[in-house]
């Protein structure tokens, strides 16, 4: 469950300001040290300069926050009632598997699908390339064995929930609150949903993209586990 986790420094936006500030950080101090490590700068930069790295981490972290500040919500009451999460065997005739096969049913056909067009596509592209027979044969042994990946990945979890093992356990989380994330898409507007939820031990949060417009928030969310591992589930609108 800790990868829900939407409080302390590394969590929710807070953790993608950080890699995006330290990114920041190491590509600006490797441009500045660069000439001076290879004997390329001929006259040192003023002592300023080298702060750069530092400053611009440091404008990233802000710009994040001043951003993301909006999305800060009274919490006080809702960490004062946490939920307990109450696990209970899986059965195999509940909604639940038979929601996450369907699911996971559709989208076996529909990455097959992709695949196969992906795949007609790359091997007429490659026909018209310039490139030597054997790099083209490379490149297309490359797509087809990622989309044999990806497909097989879809086929096991199919497979997965038309026959869940008997120590699959999942519990139901009221969601306290959400927020939504609008945006405009070819098709039209799309929104991007998180529920939040509060355990003992802090906040949580979950993330629906693309959600049609009309949608409206789930009062629960799943989660399901397997020998200690849990996973959230979803399946559809």
């Amino acid at each position: 469950m800790w990868k829900y986790r939407n409080s302390g420094i590394l969590a929710g936006w807070n953790g993608a300001v950080l890699v995006i500030a330290f990114l920041a950080w190491l590509v600006s101090f490797t441009f500045l040290g660069l000439p001076d490590w290879t004997g390329m700068r001929e006259q040192p930069l003023p002592a300023f300069v080298y702060l750069l790295p530092d400053v611009l981490a440091a404008a990233v972290v802000l710009t994040g926050w001043l951003i993301f500040r909006k999305r800060v919500h009274d919490d006080d009451e809702y960490r004062r009632n946490p939920v307990e999460p109450e696990w209970n065997r899986l059965r195999e005739d509940s909604g639940i598997v038979a929601g996450m096969r369907g699911s996971c049913k559709i989208w076996f056909f529909v990455i097959l699908l992709i695949s196969a067009v992906f795949l007609l596509i790359l091997f007429f592209a490659l026909l018209d390339s310039d490139f030597s027979d054997a790099v083209n044969r490379g490149i297309f042994a490359a797509g087809a064995a990622l989309m044999l990946l990806l497909n097989l990945r879809n086929l096991l979890r199919w497979q997965f929930w038309r026959h869940p093992p008997e120590e699959l356990e999942y519990t139901e989380i009221p969601v306290a609150y959400s927020m939504e994330s609008k945006y405009h898409v070819r098709g039209g507007l799309r929104k991007d949903m998180s529920l939040f939820f509060f355990l003992p031990d802090g906040r949580y949060r979950v993330v629906l993209h693309g959600q049609n417009i009309s949608f409206q928030p789930p009062e629960s969310v799943y989660f399901v586990r397997l020998y200690g591992i849990v996973r959230w589930i979803h399946w559809g609108d």
